[in-house]
């Protein structure tokens, strides 16, 4: 049966508990993808990359104000809170 299979499995150890007051490796806090960058055309590279990534946010930000004037123009209201009732 399942379970008689699963009862005869081999137990595997518990990984061991770091000890909280040692402190971790230096190895564990750098990452060399946000590290400064060694050289002048890396640090070339990175800027042309940072000034990529506005040109694409600032498009993309352009384009869902045009798609969002589009469909305020085909629903005149939906831009506007809830419409209260008048007064009678």
């Amino acid at each position: 049966m399942l379970l008689d299979a699963v009862d005869e499995a081999p137990a595997v150890a518990p990984p061991p508990v770091p000890d909280p007051d040692e402190e971790p490796g230096e190895a564990l806090f750098h990452n060399p993808i946000t590290a400064p960058a060694p050289t002048a055309n890396d640090q070339a590279n990175r800027a042309a990359e940072i000034a990529l990534r506005q040109q694409r946010r600032a498009r993309m930000s352009k384009d869902a104000a045009a798609q969002r004037a589009a469909l305020t123009g085909l629903f005149p209201g939906a831009g506007s809170p809830v419409p209260t009732a008048k007064p009678s």
